[in-house]
């Protein structure tokens, strides 16, 4: 017959005793296992969170460079569509496209003989490229689309960015076709060659135009790069002479 208090065995009182005890708290172990997995929860938490902003970030600096990029060759199109003809120009064939401020081997060189109706006001523009992937500059590197104006009379602008954040000399580069993207770009009887970029072929600025001389019609590629990654945007587009001289 077994051994009772107060009608209990001794068995049943060791697990009441047992369980009064639990009662009162939890044991360390349950409390470093409790704080374990709560880190973990905590953890992941902070990591989903942070993965969200950079991709929202990254989306965020992919939208403003596209729009900054796209301003830039709107301003660029209405320049050609007001002038007489457009020239691809090295610096030996023209020395204004010839200084230490550039580094692209071809310049666009737009020239416009009627401005504001006044067919006395000629004027000379250049665009390219300039890395500044190297040393302390105002604009945001890589790389920048810099532009010159030239009056009829010799005043000169000097060369002024119109816009930063190209992609540079020293990163993956772009395969480049006057004809790519299914744009209409007639290769066996306009000129194929892709200009623009350094001597290297590199950069985040290209164009292509439809003759090797006297050109009327355009098409402008321009390559932004998203800081601290190394994804690249870009836009282009195609921009047809209209002046007085471009018939």
């Amino acid at each position: 017959m077994p051994f009772t208090t107060k009608n209990k065995t001794i068995t049943g009182w060791l697990w009441q005793s047992s369980h009064h005890n639990r009662n009162k708290g939890h044991s360390v172990v349950e409390l470093l296992v409790a704080g374990i997995c709560s880190g973990v929860i905590l953890l992941l938490g902070v990591n989903i969170f942070v993965n969200v902003l950079r991709i929202t970030e990254n989306l965020e600096a992919k939208t403003n460079q596209s729009n900054t990029l796209a301003r830039a060759l709107s301003f660029i199109q209405e320049e050609i569509k007001q002038a007489d003809y457009v020239m691809a120009v090295t610096g030996n064939e023209d020395k204004k496209c010839d200084s230490p401020s550039i580094d692209s081997q071809h310049c666009l060189k737009i020239i416009t003989s009627n401005i504001d109706n006044n067919p006395n006001r000629e004027e000379f523009i250049y665009y390219a490229f300039d890395d500044i992937s190297v040393g302390q500059h105002t604009w945001q590197k890589p790389g920048v689309l810099r532009r010159k104006t030239i009056k009829k009379d010799g005043t000169d602008s000097g060369w002024r960015v119109i816009v930063d954040g190209l992609i540079s000399v020293r990163e993956k580069q772009p395969t480049v076709t006057c004809n790519q993207d299914g744009i209409r770009w007639d290769m066996n009887r306009w000129n194929t060659s892709v200009y623009g970029g350094t001597k290297d072929d590199k950069g985040g600025f290209r164009f292509c135009v439809n003759n090797k001389g006297e050109s009327q019609l355009v098409r402008i590629f321009l390559y932004g790069h998203i800081m601290r990654t190394k994804e690249r945007v870009y836009v282009s587009g195609i921009a047809l002479t209209r002046g007085i001289g471009g018939g």
